[in-house]
C-alpha cells in the first residue's frame, strides 16, 4: 500500500498507526545500500594505498551511463588502460554489488499482528528509538507481510501553507480540498506553463521537462498527463509523439501507419504513440489475444521475443498483415515507461500549481521557498528570478515579522530569519522568545550577548531586518559598533553598499543587481558549440597549473538570468588575468560547452 502525506504531518500519521496497531506490531523496514562502480573503485584503490588524487581521477572516467565495471571499462580506453588485468580490478569484480551498509528505507512500514520481533530480524535504530526490520521489502512481501509506504510528500505541505497564507492575507476560509475541482480548461493555467514559469510546478522543474513543455506547448489536461509522462528518460516513442503533436498544431493531423485503424481507439490520446503502460497492455490484449493480467506480466520479463509468435498470429486473424503485426509488435519496449493513473494524479497536482502560481502567486511562491530550504543544497536565487518575471518584491526579513518561514503579503515575499549567515538556531529562537521589538536599542537590551552574538547582530543589520527602525543600515552598523565601543569605519550608505551586504549575508542580492541596466542573456539561450558573447560577475576564481605547469583559471560566474562557470586555459590566461578578480564586471567572449563558457576574451564593463 502506498500512500503520500503532508511531509510535515507524516509522524502524526505513524504515530497513529503505532496506536493502532501496537507500537512493538510496527517497524521501519531496512535499505540497503550496495557498492557501485565508484564506490567500490574508491575502496579498492584506498585499500592500495593510492592517493586521493589518483582516486578520483579514475572515478572521473566511468561513464554516467555504465550499468556496472566491465560496462564502464568498456566505455572508456584509459579506464581500461588503468585498471585491466590488475589485481585491484579483480577485487572490484569481487565486490561490485555487495551490500556495504544498512539505513532506513524513507517511506516503508511493516505492521504485523504480533510484536515485529517474533516474525522477522528486528534490531533497533539507536538514533530514532524505532524498530527497524532487516529483512530487504522484497523478502518481506514474499513471506506475507504487511508493506505500508508511507511517504512524506513536500508538495503537499506546500499546498497546505500556500492556503494558509491566501486565508490569511485574503480573509478567506479556504481548505486545500477546495482546490480539488479547479477549472482544468482554465487558460491561466496553460499560460504558466507556456511562459516556462516551472521552478515551482511539481515534477516539471527539471532540465528535460522544461524542453518538453516548450516544444508541446500544452492547451489541455490530456497534454500536461503526457508530459508528466514522457519528461521522464527512457520513454520510447517520446519523439514521436512530440514531432506528431508539433504537425497535429500546424496541420491538424499526424502520419500514421497503415494498420493504425486498428489501434486508433488506443492511440488517439497520444497523437499515434504509444506512452502509458495502460496503451501497451491494451494492445496486447485487443490485438495479441493476451488477458490483461497475461500483459501486466510481460511488462516484467527479460525479453518479449517469445510471445511474438502469439502476437502476431492473432493479430493477422483480426486482419493485420504479418508485417504489420511484426512492426507493431516490434514497437513495444521493456524500458521505461508510465502508468496513465500516476500521470492523472501528477497532472492533477501540477495543474492545481499552475493554478495557484496564476491566481496566488506571492502565497505559492513563499510555501514553496520554505520548503525548497529543506533541500540539502536549496536554490533561492531561481525562486527568486521567477518572482522579479512576476513583478513580486523580495522584502528583507523583519525583525518583529519574520520567522524561519517566507512571508507573503500585499508588498512581496518576506525572507526568514534562517536565512542569514551566522543565525543559528539557538539564536532565531532567543530573537522570536524576545519580540517584539520597539528600537535597535530595544533589541540589543533584550537580547543576550551569549546568545545573540556579535556576527548575527551584523548581519541581522546588513540583512534590512531593523529597516523597519532606521533604513540606513550605516548608521545601524556605527551605532552598534559605538555601543561596543569599538572604532570600525563602515561604508556610505548606497545602492552598491545594500548589495554588497546582501551578498555577504545571502549569497545574492535580493531586487537589485550589479548588471541592472545592461542586457543579460542566460547561457542556456545559446547553441551548444557556438561562440557567443555574455556578460557576469565573477563570484569565484580557482588557479590551477595544466599540464605545462602554466596558470589557467576555473570561474564561478553570474549574471541576473543564470549562474554558469568559465574556463580561461594558459594561453589566454596571462592578457586576461588583469580583467578577472573577484565582483568584476566582465564581458566574455568564448565557446559555450554545457554551462561553461571557454574563454577567449574578457573585459571590464
Amino acid at each position: 500500500v502506498d500512500s503520500d502525506i503532508c511531509y510535515e504531518k507524516r509522524h502524526l500519521l505513524i504515530d497513529y498507526i503505532k496506536g493502532r496497531y501496537g507500537e512493538e506490531n510496527v517497524s521501519h523496514i531496512i535499505a540497503e545500500g550496495k557498492m557501485t562502480i565508484k564506490a567500490v573503485i574508491r575502496k579498492v584503490l584506498t585499500a592500495y594505498g593510492y592517493d586521493m588524487k589518483a582516486i578520483n581521477a579514475t572515478c572521473k572516467l566511468v561513464d554516467k551511463r555504465a550499468e556496472d565495471l566491465t560496462d564502464a571499462l568498456s566505455k572508456s580506453e584509459e579506464l581500461r588502460r588503468r585498471l585491466l588485468g590488475k589485481d585491484e580490478f579483480k577485487d572490484m569484480l569481487i565486490l561490485e554489488g555487495l551490500i556495504s551498509h544498512a539505513s532506513m528505507h524513507a517511506a516503508g512500514l511493516l505492521i504485523t499482528p504480533e510484536p515485529v520481533y517474533n516474525l522477522y530480524p528486528t534490531r533497533i535504530n539507536r538514533d530514532e528509538n524505532v524498530l527497524v526490520s532487516e529483512w530487504h521489502k522484497k523478502h518481506i512481501e514474499a513471506t506475507g507481510g504487511y508493506k505500508f509506504d508511507i511517504l512524506g510528500l513536500k508538495q503537499l505541505t506546500i499546498f497546505n501553507k500556500t492556503v494558509q497564507a491566501i486565508n490569511r492575507n485574503h480573509g478567506t476560509n479556504y481548505k486545500v480540498k477546495d482546490f480539488f475541482h479547479i477549472d482544468l480548461k482554465d487558460p491561466k493555467i496553460y499560460e504558466v506553463l507556456n511562459k516556462g514559469l516551472l521552478r515551482s510546478i511539481f515534477q516539471f522543474t527539471g532540465e528535460s521537462a522544461s524542453a518538453v513543455i516548450n516544444e508541446m506547448k500544452p492547451t489541455t489536461f490530456d497534454d500536461i498527463m503526457v508530459a508528466e509522462s514522457i519528461c521522464r528518460p527512457g520513454v520510447k516513442e517520446a519523439d514521436l509523439y512530440l514531432s506528431n503533436k508539433k504537425l497535429f498544431n500546424e496541420t491538424g493531423v499526424f502520419p500514421v501507419p497503415e494498420y493504425y485503424r486498428f489501434v486508433s481507439h488506443i492511440l488517439d490520446e497520444t497523437m499515434g504513440a504509444i506512452v502509458y503502460q495502460e496503451q501497451t497492455m491494451r494492445i496486447l490484449s485487443e490485438i495479441g489475444g493476451f488477458t490483461l493480467g497475461e500483459a501486466d506480466t510481460l511488462r516484467k520479463v527479460k525479453s518479449l521475443e517469445p510471445y511474438r509468435e502469439r502476437f502476431v498470429t492473432n493479430a493477422v486473424k483480426i486482419g493485420l498483415t504479418v508485417k504489420e503485426a511484426n512492426d507493431l509488435f516490434d514497437r513495444f519496449d521493456l524500458g521505461y515507461s508510465f502508468n496513465k493513473s500516476h500521470a492523472c494524479a501528477y497532472g492533477m497536482v501540477s495543474a492545481m500549481c499552475c493554478y495557484f502560481l496564476a491566481y496566488y502567486p506571492a502565497e505559492f511562491l513563499s510555501a514553496s521557498m520554505t520548503l525548497e530550504l529543506t533541500q540539502a543544497t536549496p536554490d533561492i536565487k531561481g525562486f527568486i528570478k521567477e518572482a522579479n518575471k512576476l513583478g513580486i518584491n523580495i522584502l528583507p526579513p523583519d525583525i518583529n515579522i519574520s520567522t524561519n518561514e517566507f512571508y507573503a503579503n500585499k508588498d512581496g515575499i518576506r525572507l526568514p530569519l534562517n536565512m542569514i549567515s551566522f543565525i543559528g538556531d539557538a539564536c532565531y529562537e532567543t530573537i522570536l522568545k524576545n519580540k517584539p521589538y520597539t528600537s535597535f536599542s530595544d533589541f540589543i537590551a533584550r537580547n543576550p550577548k551569549s546568545k545573540v552574538k556579535k556576527n548575527a547582530v551584523l548581519n541581522l543589520i546588513k540583512a534590512g531586518c531593523f529597516d523597519t527602525f532606521n533604513k540606513n543600515r550605516s548608521i545601524l552598523l556605527s551605532d552598534f559598533y559605538n555601543s561596543r565601543n569599538e572604532d570600525v569605519e563602515v561604508f556610505y550608505w548606497c545602492d552598491e553598499v545594500q548589495m554588497i551586504y546582501e551578498k555577504e549575508v545571502f549569497g545574492f542580492t535580493l531586487n537589485k543587481h550589479p548588471l541592472d541596466g545592461y542586457i543579460n542573456k542566460d547561457i542556456s539561450e545559446y547553441k551548444e558549440n557556438d561562440q557567443i558573447n555574455i556578460i557576469c560577475i565573477v563570484n569565484e576564481i580557482k588557479i590551477h597549473k595544466d599540464k605545462h605547469k602554466k596558470d589557467m583559471a576555473f570561474l564561478k560566474l553570474e549574471n541576473k538570468e543564470c549562474d554558469f562557470e568559465g574556463i580561461v586555459f594558459s594561453y589566454a590566461y596571462p592578457k586576461l588575468s588583469k580583467a578577472i578578480y573577484v565582483g568584476a564586471k566582465l564581458g566574455l567572449q568564448g565557446k559555450k560547452q554545457g554551462n561553461t563558457i571557454l574563454i577567449n576574451n574578457a573585459w571590464n564593463i
